[in-house]
């Protein structure tokens, strides 16, 4: 039983002589002074007894006949017994009313479970809940295909999905890529509906309602509609509560109602946020490919200094010059065919030179390049990586074709590596002897080089001068949106004096009126300003607009 449900009944001039009493208005209806006294006794049934008198005691008495389990004789006890055996019959009925509250929910997390209190988190235990469903409800910020696709196929009823939508031409992808999820997830159900959530910030709930005459339950919590999530790669927790409160279903209907179906998404870039997300990333990839492997690492480790002194007379012609036993290098084999296969040479010429930061506001996440130019950034930066993505495309080609010289050549590698410790009569662990008849360390190289090369995402990464990436959404950490924000700012400020601004922030400060010299605080004031103002499309006649 909770406050207001206990003071229903009393006469409005009785809850007013306990709003004198809580030192708040007396004015206004029932319901009004219902909800000021609820607010004020926060929850403290005890509380509200001290302040009742005998006759407010015995309406509340008769009001809930039945349901109240008082003493007989109650009506003609002392006040004080009276509300003393009133505060114990409440209390009870609190106590019976938390139990089966928890009878009710059950806790699912992905890492500490296995207890009788905690469930194991898994998209299988909520597949179970849309078995049996005749309405689906999903909210998440963010998402994966694949896993939303296995959760709701097996609904046979109403599907409704509401995702975080993302800015830009990102958007235009993920309406495309969630419109196939559509028309997919209807050739098992035909009532099937995905739209997307926007917010200023991000949209970032996390719930799953399912809805049947007998058995509907809702989850709450942590966990994203990701295999991350729900596969026990993250920790999460959801809790499952087996009854849909009217406050959650309530929620829904308003998600439902503000979000936007795919076919008709035009989003406005109307704050800072909105502004930022319909750019792209930009950074330099210092990813180096894997061409090297040293087997005797370790060996040469445990040797002593004098033993390791007498491998200075190693040599291999497909070996690193190093101290001790130098790592078998791809390279040199590849250099010791193209001198005996004269196809194998390259011919290449200049490359473009780049112009990149022209096109990109830097950032301490990286180069920002709105989307005005991300398509004649992604061109200059094709041309500008010819020569270093031919040279990957010789190397992936010989690769392919020649894996058995290559496992030759690191036989020799490993033949070399023996005499020498022989011919020097270095002492090493027996243990070692293994190595210089395995040739599963040079394979191992070989398949791993090939696959990033092979690999079209990967090998792009490998010969572009820049790569990019979605903006992560920093928004939600106040200290990386600080971050962000703030070098943004200030770069646009550095730049804003120059006799000759890259193109990047000429578009900017000359759309928003920004004087020569102004400071980050000003140039953003005056952005935050343009961004609000709807009236024209400003954002869509300056960002999206063709030279």
């Amino acid at each position: 039983m909770k406050v207001r449900e206990m003071l229903t009944a009393l006469r409005k001039d009785q809850l007013q002589r306990l709003c004198e009493i809580r030192e708040k208005s007396v004015t206004g209806t029932v319901s009004g002074l219902l909800e000021r006294l609820a607010r004020s006794y926060r929850g403290n049934i005890e509380t509200v007894v001290q302040d009742l008198r005998k006759e407010d005691l015995l309406a509340i008495g008769n009001w809930f006949d039945g349901q109240l389990e008082l003493r007989p004789g109650w009506r003609q006890l002392p006040i004080e017994q009276m509300r003393r055996a009133f505060t114990e019959a409440t209390t009870e009925i609190v106590q019976a009313s938390s139990q089966s509250l928890e009878e009710s929910l059950t806790l699912y997390s992905s890492q500490f479970n296995g207890s009788n209190t905690i469930a194991r988190l898994d998209h299988t235990q909520l597949q179970r809940d849309v078995n049996r469903a005749k309405r689906v409800t999903v909210i998440t910020a963010y998402y994966g295909e694949r896993l939303l696709e296995e959760l709701l196929v097996a609904c046979r009823g109403r599907v409704r999905v509401v995702v975080n939508g993302l800015g830009g031409r990102r958007l235009e992808d993920q309406r495309k890529r969630l419109k196939q999820l559509t028309e997919h997830l209807r050739t098992k159900s035909n009532n099937v509906e995905i739209k997307l959530g926007f917010s200023e910030g991000i949209f970032h709930p996390k719930l799953y309602i399912f809805e049947h005459p007998s058995n509907s339950a809702v989850w709450i919590g942590s966990a994203n509609a990701t295999a991350a999530a729900l596969r026990g790669h993250n920790e999460e927790i959801l809790m499952r509560i087996s009854s849909i409160p009217a406050s959650v279903a309530d929620y829904a209907k308003q998600v439902w109602k503000s979000a936007k179906p795919l076919e008709d998404c035009v989003v406005p870039v109307n704050s800072l946020i909105a502004f930022f997300r319909t750019g792209l990333l930009y950074y330099k990839p210092y990813a180096l490919l894997p061409k090297t492997i040293n087997p005797f690492r370790q060996m040469m480790l445990e040797l002593p200094d004098d033993e390791r002194k007498k491998l200075t007379k190693f040599e291999s012609v497909f070996a690193d010059p190093e101290a001790g036993i130098g790592a078998f290098n791809i390279d040199r084999v590849f250099e010791e065919q193209c001198e005996d296969d004269k196809t194998l040479g390259s011919g290449l010429g200049e490359g473009e030179k780049v112009l990149f930061r022209q096109y990109a506001v830097e950032t301490t996440y990286g180069y920002w390049v709105s989307e005005r130019f991300v398509d004649e950034v992604d061109c200059m930066l094709d041309r500008a990586s010819t020569n270093k993505k031919r040279e990957l495309e010789r190397l992936r080609d010989w690769l392919l074709r020649s894996k058995d010289d290559i496992v030759e050549a690191y036989r020799q590698y490993l033949t070399d590596a023996k005499r020498t410790l022989e011919d020097e009569h270095v002492e090493y662990p027996s243990t070692y002897r293994y190595l210089f008849e395995d040739p599963e360390p040079g394979l191992k190289l070989i398949g791993t080089l090939t696959h990033l090369l092979t690999d079209e995402r990967q090998f792009r990464r490998y010969h572009l001068e820049y790569v990019s990436s979605e903006l992560p959404e920093l928004w939600e950490d106040v200290l990386s949106r600080e971050a962000f924000e703030s070098s943004f700012f200030e770069w646009l400020a550095a730049t804003s004096s120059r006799k000759r601004r890259p193109r990047s922030a000429a578009t900017i400060l000359d759309a928003i009126g920004a004087r020569r010299g102004a400071s980050a605080q000003e140039i953003r004031e005056r952005l935050e300003t343009r961004l609000a103002d709807r009236e024209g499309q400003w954002y869509e006649k300056v960002f999206l607009r063709e030279d």
